[in-house]
């Protein structure tokens, strides 16, 4: 079986390489992975035992949001710092109005007879 690559050195230097989509670093599987911030794609560190990564970016100070929503997705995966938002599940990032959608409606207040008295629904 010959190989497909070109045995002149000539050759070789006009043979363009193929680069893969789905290489290891590609923004979107690092903002996906865990290992590094969403937003900035700093290295998370790892705790003072050295057996599990921090939950927030020393680099942007970044922070997991829980009870926030993926605008995208609707994943519970967002993280937020200095109005910079991203998504850990789809790799949306951007703006945080635009990455989180308005997911958790304002509590609507049931009233009582009496007007100083108000019970959260």
């Amino acid at each position: 079986m010959t190989r497909p690559f070109p045995s002149d050195t000539a050759d070789a230097a006009t043979l363009v390489r193929h680069v893969p989509r789905n290489r290891r670093d590609a923004p979107s599987k690092l903002r996906r992975g865990g290992r590094h911030c969403p937003i900035c794609l700093a290295a998370f560190a790892k705790n003072a035992k050295r057996t599990r990564r921090v939950r927030c970016c020393d680099a942007c100070g970044a922070h997991p949001q829980p009870g926030k929503a993926c605008a995208s997705c609707g994943a519970d995966a967002i993280w937020q710092a200095h109005g910079q938002a991203a998504c850990q599940r789809c790799a949306a990032h951007g703006e945080a109005h635009v990455v989180i959608a308005d997911a958790t409606p304002v509590a609507v207040r049931e009233t009582t007879d009496d007007p100083h008295e108000a019970v959260l629904g």
